[in-house]
């Protein structure tokens, strides 16, 4: 596994980079293009970004990105954490434990260093299919919206959600929503919907009642505060997880 900073590298490179990530974005969103990716993880207004890249010989075959971003709103100063993940289905295994451990690993690196320059940290970003809100959920119960379909958010926490959302063109399609439709296009099949809410997690059921278009552009909008606690309570749950996993085969 190969660990940088994208934005020591020139423009040229970065979006050559950006390029070759795209290649494993398209499998899982097919209209997923170059300019977007740089868009969102290249940009001039991140203050730090690490990228994990997984390669079999010179191919790639896996990356993470966790970029952090400053703002100030009128309800204070913030970092707007983001990240992404793909991986080559074929390389499920190969390198997994690291690999795996570096997106929480950096992402409490770079929540503690905006905690030490009194930025309040939020994760924020979108989910196009219920995988990527069902496992956050289960690391950060106060991720919004919450899990139990029935729950809602504070006021207060809800507005500064939604103007930390503005602040990165993902304003919600109405005032009460949380979903946003023109979002990543993440085909869901009549079977493979079926077969989701035939689950019972709560955090599964919440992401179609506010998604129900998912599948044709419609995604889910997601953010939770990375206070100290929350940021205490990562690490041994992902510990727990990586001792769970079986070995990959030899």
């Amino acid at each position: 596994m190969h660990v940088f900073d994208p934005l020591a590298l020139d423009e040229s490179s970065r979006r050559k980079l950006a390029n070759d990530l795209n290649t494993l974005l398209l499998p899982y969103f097919p209209q997923a293009t170059t300019e977007a990716l740089h868009q969102q993880y290249f940009h001039t207004n991140i203050e730090r970004s690490r990228i994990a890249l997984l390669q079999d010989d010179d191919r790639l075959t896996g990356f993470q990105i966790v970029t952090s971003s400053p703002l100030t709103l009128p309800a204070g100063d913030f970092m707007i954490i983001r990240s992404v993940v793909a991986r080559a289905s074929e390389h499920s295994s190969r390198g997994s434990r690291a690999f795996e451990r570096f997106g929480p690993t950096e992402l409490v690196r770079q929540a503690l260093r905006a905690h030490a320059s009194n930025r309040r940290p939020w994760l924020v970003g979108q989910s196009a299919g219920p995988v990527t809100y069902m496992r956050l959920a289960r690391y950060f119960p106060t991720i919004l919206p919450p899990p139990d379909p029935h729950a809602s958010a504070s006021t207060a926490q809800r507005a500064i959600f939604i103007d930390l959302l503005r602040a990165i063109d993902m304003a919600p399609e109405h005032p009460e929503a949380w979903s946003m439709r023109n979002g990543p296009f993440y085909p869901i099949s009549p079977d493979e919907r079926a077969s989701w809410l035939g689950r019972p997690e709560p955090a599964v059921h919440r992401f179609f009642q506010e998604c129900p278009d998912a599948g044709t552009g419609q995604v889910l909008l997601f953010g939770v505060e990375l206070t100290l606690p929350t940021l205490a309570a990562i690490l041994p749950r992902q510990l727990r997880h990586l001792m769970r996993r079986k070995p990959a085969p030899a």
